[in-house]
C-alpha cells in the first residue's frame, strides 16, 4: 500500500513472462509463487484488478472452472492425485479494494511439518518454485489438449 498500488497487478506482470509461469487463459494466470511454502504450490489469479469474487464477470467464471480443470489435472497427472489444500484470499474491506487483488492458492500435501518447521515459523521447501512451474507447465498443456 506504500505507493498506491495493488502489489499483485505487479507480480502478475513479472510472473507472466517468467521461469514460474505455469498457464493462462483470457481471464486466468496460474503460476508458481516466489519462495512458496509448499511444494508444486500455485497460485490462480485474475488478470484484471479485482479485489473480491463478486467482482467476476459470467465468463470470467466460465475461465475460471477451465483453469481449475486443467491447473487441478495437471497436478492429479504429474503427482498421481496428491491431497491438496486451497484458499480463496480476498480484500476485507472496501478500503483495500484498490490495493489487493484476489487470488486462489492451492497447497498440495506432500510434506509433513515436523518440529523445524513448526517451532520456527520457518518451512522448508524441497522443490524449488521454478522446477515445480516447469513440470506442471509441461503436464498442464497436456491436460489442456484432453479438454
Amino acid at each position: 500500500m506504500k505507493n498506491k498500488r495493488c502489489v499483485f497487478c505487479e507480480i502478475l506482470k513479472k510472473e507472466k513472462d517468467g521461469p514460474r509461469f505455469i498457464w493462462e487463459n483470457d481471464s486466468f494466470v496460474a503460476f508458481a509463487p516466489w519462495a512458496s511454502v509448499h511444494p508444486f504450490e500455485f497460485w490462480v489469479s485474475p488478470k484484471s484488478h479485482q479485489s473480491g469474487l463478486m467482482d467476476v464477470s459470467r465468463t470470467e467464471i466460465e475461465d475460471l472452472a477451465v483453469a481449475l480443470r486443467v491447473c487441478l489435472g495437471g497436478l492429479r497427472s504429474l503427482l498421481n492425485d496428491p491431497p491438496y489444500n486451497f484458499g480463496f484470499h480476498i480484500a476485507l474491506n472496501e478500503e483495500n479494494s484498490n490495493h489487493y487483488h484476489w487470488h486462489l492458492e492451492v497447497y498440495p500435501k506432500l510434506t509433513i511439518w515436523a518440529g523445524f518447521e513448526k517451532n520456527t515459523g520457518m518451512f522448508i521447501n524441497v522443490v524449488p518454485p521454478e522446477d515445480a512451474a516447469e513440470n506442471l507447465r509441461e503436464t498442464v498443456r497436456k491436460e489442456e489438449k484432453g479438454l
